[in-house]
């Protein structure tokens, strides 16, 4: 009664807007798909046994989570089953094979104490991978060399050739796809210095999954993750593709202990409707996928267009070749606070960010290490479209957001441009 009571206190903000809402910030989030939530309800309330019992309700569910794994195995362009983990999400995912590429190399590697993993990363990851390699180096666990980028959030292959080279390197984890800007990064010539430098390679592909085909054997990837709420799926359920290739020469250091599930990777009982949920998102996905692709990358022309017309001096972060076709980052020619232009925005129904959702209220690390001025970094602002977005919300928000650009430059304290 009173989760019942709670859930009628629920209301959306009070907001001036006359029409429907306009979510435009699918890379923090995305809708969850009706089918897929209608799917995930029938399996909740009919197979609910624990698939690792050996009763009748077990079997029923150790079936649908079955041909779940069989389905994303599938999705994923055909890799083994047996290959993949499934978290609580990406950030899950992510700890897991960093940390557990550390835990294995000083567990099963045979390594003297004073001979320390060497990880590389780039500067620009989320804060889930980020973080991780910040925490290894605290605790003494590792070394971490962090790639820089250039002004465009690209890496330099000679310097990760560089850093690659580094003794005892275990590990290379790079963002395929840039949760703020879009940046994509060369994926075939990283996987190339990797294979070259004899280092596997984990891909975050969390922004990349369901919008491209993302076939991790064709990346040249050892290890992959993701989440589904990035692609209309649940939140709260994520993936790890871990290659057999890897595991048999590194070995697997589960991050959670206690259970045989996930064949002993991943201890807990598997939410196996969250799991179906996944599975059947991510087959949505991408079925269709060029013509929802076509459908996102025009109205987001139509977005940069438009508002190049209404705000005279408007630069984007993002780029619109080597970016995701959905993201637009955009800063603007006066240093106003892109929080209250959000806020303005959101008194209107439309929702966008500022950047991660992961680092509410921080400065972004990845427009800093890209180079980007401080009084640009604080107006920049990040729309992510989705199929469900279409020309007449891209047509309002333009017109909202050049008034609301407009009434803040008015007041802003600092009237001065910059690059």
């Amino acid at each position: 009664m009173f989760i019942r009571s709670a859930f009628a206190t629920v209301r959306p903000p009070a907001t001036a807007a006359t029409s429907q809402p306009i979510y435009m910030d699918n890379n923090a989030t995305t809708a969850p798909d009706p089918s897929v939530g209608a799917a995930m309800q029938m399996i909740s309330c009919a197979i609910y046994g624990n698939p690792s019992a050996g009763n009748y309700a077990g079997k029923l569910a150790a079936g649908a989570l079955r041909a779940a794994r069989a389905s994303v195995a599938q999705s994923l362009g055909g890799v083994q089953t047996s290959e993949l983990i499934f978290t609580s999400g990406a950030t899950e995912a992510n700890n897991t094979a960093i940390q557990g590429a550390v835990r294995c190399y000083k567990t099963h590697g045979g390594h003297s104490d004073t001979a320390k993993p060497h990880l590389v990363t780039s500067a620009i990851e989320h804060a889930s991978v980020y973080q991780t390699h910040k925490m290894l180096e605290e605790t003494g666990d590792a070394v971490v060399t962090y790639v820089p980028v250039d002004r465009t959030g690209h890496l330099d292959i000679q310097d990760l050739i560089k850093a690659l080279r580094k003794p005892h390197t275990i590990l290379l984890t790079i963002i395929a796809g840039n949760n703020e800007t879009g940046v994509i990064q060369n994926i075939r010539d990283i996987s190339a210095a990797a294979r070259e430098c004899r280092v596997p390679i984990l891909f975050d592909a969390t922004q990349l999954m369901g919008k491209y085909p993302v076939y991790p054997v064709d990346m040249g990837a050892s290890m992959l993750t993701c989440s589904a709420h990035k692609f209309h799926g649940p939140r709260g359920i994520g993936l790890l593709w871990i290659s057999a290739a890897y595991a048999d020469s590194s070995g697997v250091c589960p991050l959670l202990c206690g259970g045989i599930q996930e064949a002993g990777r991943r201890a807990g009982t598997e939410n196996v409707a969250a799991i179906f949920g996944l599975a059947l998102a991510l087959e949505k996905a991408l079925a269709d996928m060029a013509r929802k692709a076509e459908h996102v990358w025009k109205i987001r022309t139509r977005l940069e267009m438009g508002l190049m017309r209404a705000i005279p001096g408007v630069k984007f972060h993002s780029d619109p070749v080597w970016g995701l076709y959905n993201t637009t980052s955009l800063y603007f020619p006066r240093a106003i606070d892109s929080r209250r232009l959000q806020a303005l925005l959101a008194e209107h129904g439309v929702s966008v960010n500022v950047g991660s959702a992961c680092s509410k209220g921080q400065r972004s690390r990845v427009l800093t290490e890209m180079g980007v001025s401080e009084a640009a970094e604080g107006s920049t602002l990040r729309i992510s479209l989705g199929p469900q977005n279409h020309s007449e919300e891209v047509d309002r928000v333009i017109d909202i957001l050049a008034d609301a650009y407009r009434a803040l430059a008015v007041i802003a304290s600092a009237g001065e441009t910059y690059a």
